[in-house]
């Protein structure tokens, strides 16, 4: 953004008075277009160009949307922003600072600004508008052919580009807005859809479509909002369990809607100001402040986001800077690990950033404008929201985060860089593993009913893999390690998944722990009220937090058995320190809806066993922080997490048990002697690593393109992609490309190179296979060419 500071250069003087003009431009051409309907198409296209002059005039960032280079060759993924777990835990909220409208708070206590560098997808589109990921096809989905809908409204994304017609949907007019189910356990969303199932609107006021994960069945409409007079201009998905899971929708009256599974809609608020876009924000106070836990909606009109609780009570913050007032259309919580994705409908393409890109903004909010299209961030410091602009477009619409590439962005890799270590054969009957896991003894490994581990299983030796009824697995690899013993087993059963099971990896040393302190303190200490004063924390042994209190910080030290019961909060660590801090303790036990915050690193040691019984411990944002080492060797559960619980840490437990129960939810790692997961919506989500992993190779990934008609005497041209984890090292990535089947003889220009031509004798259809080899492993993908 253009600084105006003063300057005696006359011709940098002259210079900020036309981007001043330019900028006068834009602001008073958005209003207009505020003030303008949406039948007015012409007209609104028009003003549209004219903004887009404006844009340019102003030169607001340094760069807009670049049409990107080749993509960095490797991903340091071990310093990649972690993943933040979806809290459920419904904690009530802490105290914090409320913001206010823009009008009654002033500036905001910081204005930053930065590059976001975009890369132009190299595909084009016909009235694009609405945008999602559909993870069961792992694909981009998008909404298209504005505004009339024909010959259809929805179209798949490939890695390439290439976009193909998706279910039987057409003829619907306006601008649609998508919504997809995502994987949150199971397979499903937290409310029982199965990932890839879709959401959205429909020309008709009040009206929800939804759409079966394999595009076959549509029920339009599956909901109608009752009393509603506006079109659903937002949707999403409650992926925090605030919520319940519901589907969360925002319309042109101002309205603020949550369905559940069933189709039943409840209004949550009546806000009387046309609402476009929509999140729902983890119930983390340290991240979030006052909008912990509440639906966000972007109120264009005004300028505003809304921030509403379950009880429809509301919030609303204006956010401005040197482009003035902000009208915010879009909203989302930025993820780790997944690459972004917005439509511009101004210039009708479709822009994209590596997941690199956000590496450093995981959690925060991500908000656009419309026109003109301002893409910015807001980002809780502790005591207010500081704003970022980010990047301009001529007019964003829907945004997306995905871990699908489309060209030239890469797929976000999905192999394990993040381990969880555990001793004994690892026995699942429910719940999800999102990572990998690395069993070092050789015993059986038993995987039965929902069982999930979204990436691999690394195991010692060459035991049989064995999979019945509806199990899945994509496949083995082979290590470089000892190939003995192969008297075990491997078992996937029911519906069980898991990625790889990757064998002879060989064994390494569990990590070691230092054991705690006991207490030299012989007081024990009961705060029931806020009243009462702590004393010399030198002196206490036994802690017990009762009651409903303020927020109690101890400082390091070594202590008996603590228990923090109610709703409460109990802070550990020092605001800003960096070197840990390290605590003792007997026991430690987490009652109802309260909290241990982690305000910096720390050593938490333990004697005896952790129960965490609800509510959340550790920091959301830097799991790390929080590194829990349970030296535990006679007692039969080191950690216990259970009901809706969520626990952020680093944990070392060499003898112990660690049991997650019910719907708790752990981010972080685990280094333990035994690992049990019970309940299905039970998720170990590692998202930090402990131990490097180790390496093995892996097969190519291939994609040969797509699908392509051709009239004689015309050829195709083929145009390959493959991907490779550079192992065997100085080994040389091979290619190939050969016929599969078709009536007639084919013949390729360079048939060992990614890029290049067939040509064809005979009419039909052909499938084309492109194979790569690592000198060890081959992996192909074919395509098919149907020849006039």
């Amino acid at each position: 953004m253009k600084n105006f500071a003063a300057r005696s250069d006359i011709a940098t003087q002259r210079k900020e008075l036309f981007a001043i003009d330019a900028f006068l431009w834009t602001r008073l051409g958005t209003f207009f277009l505020l003030w303008l309907p949406r039948q007015h198409r012409s007209l609104r296209r028009l003003v549209t160009h004219a903004l887009t002059i404006g844009l340019l005039c102003q030169m607001a960032l340094p760069v807009t949307a670049l049409a990107a280079n080749e993509r960095e060759t490797k991903r340091a993924r071990e310093t990649a922003t972690k993943r933040p777990i979806k809290d459920n835990n419904g904690r009530n909220e802490k105290a914090a600072p409320s913001p206010s409208p823009l009008h009654a708070a002033g500036p905001l206590a910081s204005f930053a600004q930065t590059g976001l560098v975009l890369s132009q997808i190299s595909t084009a589109f016909n009235g694009l508008t609405g945008l999602t990921y559909h993870e069961a096809q792992h694909k981009l989905l998008a909404a298209v052919n504005e505004p009339n809908g024909q010959p259809r409204n929805l179209e798949l994304i490939a890695a390439t580009g290439a976009h193909t017609a998706y279910a039987n949907v057409s003829n619907l007019g306006g601008e649609l807005r998508l919504a997809s189910a995502r994987d949150d356990g199971n397979g499903k969303s937290l409310l029982g859809f199965n990932r890839g199932e879709l959401f959205f609107n429909t020309p008709a006021n009040g009206v929800i479509a939804r759409l079966s994960a394999n595009g076959a069945t549509l029920q339009n409409p599956w909901v109608t909002l009752a009393g509603e007079t506006g079109r659903v201009t937002g949707l999403t998905l409650d992926r925090t369990n605030v919520f319940s899971g519901h589907v969360i929708a925002v319309t042109a009256t101002g309205r603020i809607y949550r369905v559940n599974a069933t189709g039943q809609g409840t209004q949550v608020a009546n806000l009387n100001t046309p609402l476009s876009g929509v999140a729902v924000l983890p119930n983390d106070a340290a991240k979030y402040g006052p909008w912990a836990g509440r639906i966000i909606a972007g109120a264009p009109q005004q300028g505003l986001i809304y921030a509403v609780n379950a009880q429809g009570q509301s919030l609303s913050q204006g956010f401005g800077g040197v482009t003035g007032t902000f009208g915010p259309a879009e909203l989302l919580v930025i993820p780790a690990q997944e690459n972004f994705y917005a439509v511009d409908s101004g210039s009708q393409k479709l822009w994209g950033a590596p997941d690199e890109a956000f590496g450093t903004m995981t959690g925060d909010i991500l908000i656009a404008q419309s026109q003109p299209g301002t893409l910015g961030k807001l980002h809780w410091n502790g005591t207010s929201f500081v704003y970022m602009q980010l990047a301009q477009v001529p007019a964003w619409q829907q945004m997306a985060f995905a871990p699908a590439g489309v060209a030239p962005l890469a797929e976000v890799p999905r192999f394990y860089d993040k381990i969880a270590l555990v001793r004994h054969g690892l026995q699942m009957t429910s719940g999800d593993i999102e990572g990998a896991v690395w069993q070092l003894n050789p015993e059986e490994v038993q995987l039965s009913g929902n069982a999930t581990i979204t990436s691999d299983l690394l195991v010692p030796g060459t035991p049989t893999v064995t999979l019945n009824n509806n199990a899945a697995l994509v496949g083995t690899l082979d290590g470089t390690g000892n190939p003995q013993p192969t008297n075990y087993q491997v078992r996937l059963s029911n519906n069980a998944s898991l990625r790889y099971v990757v064998r002879r990896v060989d064994p390494i040393a569990m990590p070691t722990i230092t054991s705690p302190t006991n207490p030299s303190g012989t007081r024990d200490l009961q705060l029931n009220n806020s009243n009462t004063n702590p004393g010399d924390w030198a002196t206490v042994r036994h802690v017990n937090i009762n009651g409903n209190i303020a927020a109690v910080t101890m400082p390091p030290g070594a202590y008996g058995n603590v228990s923090v019961n109610g709703n409460n909060l109990l802070q550990l660590g020092v605001t800003g320190a960096t070197t840990p801090l390290v605590y003792s303790m007997q026991e430690l036990q987490v009652n109802g809806n309260s909290e241990i915050r982690v305000l910096s690193p720390i050593i938490l040691r333990v004697k005896n066993r952790v129960t965490i019984n609800g509510g959340s411990t550790g920091s959301a944002t830097t799991p790390s922080w929080l590194r829990l080492e349970i030296d535990n060797g006679n007692v039969t559960n080191a950690l216990v997490v259970n009901g809706n619980s969520v626990l952020y840490a680093i944990v070392r437990t060499p003898e112990g048990r660690v049991t997650l129960n019910g719907n708790s939810r752990m981010c972080g790692t685990v280094s333990c002697d035994r690992l049990e997961i019970n309940g299905n919506n039970s998720v170990l989500q590692v998202c930090e690593s402990d131990t490097p992993p180790p390496t093995v190779n892996r097969p190519p990934t291939v994609d040969a393109g797509a699908d392509q008609t051709i009239n004689l005497p015309a050829t195709a041209s083929l145009v390959g992609t493959v991907t490779d984890d550079g192992l065997p090292t100085g080994a040389t990535l091979t290619y190939s490309w050969s016929k599969v089947s078709g009536p007639g003889n084919v013949t390729f220009s360079a048939p060992t190179a990614l890029n290049n031509t067939a040509a064809f004798d005979t009419a039909g259809t052909y499938t084309l296979k492109l194979t790569a080899n690592d000198s060890q492993l081959t992996s192909s993908d074919e395509l098919v060419v149907t020849v006039n």
